[in-house]
C-alpha cells in the first residue's frame, strides 16, 4: 500500500506540474497571437490535468487514512496444522493413476 500512495503522489504532482506547463505556455500563446486552437487546447488540457490532479489527491488521502489505521492483533493462540498433510498421500495417488492408465511397470 505504501508503494502505491507514493506512485499517487509522484502522479499527482507530475499532473499539477503539467498543468501549470500548459497554463504558462497557454497564456503566453494568448498574450503573443490572441486566441486560437492551440491555446484552447492548452486550458482544456489544463483544465483536464487539474481534475485528475484532484482526484489522485483525494485517493492520495484516502491511502494515507487506510495507512493510519492499525492492523489488527495477531491471534493469541498458534494455528494448528495438524489437519494438513505432508503431500504424500498426493504421490501415492498419482502413482496409483498413471499405474492404471499405463499398466503395472
Amino acid at each position: 500500500m505504501l508503494q502505491v500512495r507514493s506512485y499517487a503522489i509522484a502522479a499527482t504532482a507530475a499532473a499539477a506540474f503539467a498543468s501549470g506547463q500548459f497554463v504558462w505556455t497557454g497564456s503566453r500563446r494568448l498574450a503573443t497571437g490572441g486566441i486560437g486552437g492551440w491555446v484552447i487546447a492548452e486550458l482544456l488540457a489544463a483544465g483536464a490535468l487539474v481534475a485528475i490532479a484532484a482526484a489522485l489527491g483525494r485517493r492520495v488521502r484516502r491511502y494515507n487514512a487506510e495507512l493510519a489505521v492499525r492492523p489488527a492483533e495477531l491471534p493469541a493462540a498458534e494455528p494448528d496444522f495438524s489437519t494438513l498433510s505432508d503431500g504424500s498421500g498426493r504421490a501415492d495417488q498419482l502413482a496409483e493413476n498413471l499405474w492404471r492408465v499405463s499398466g503395472p511397470p
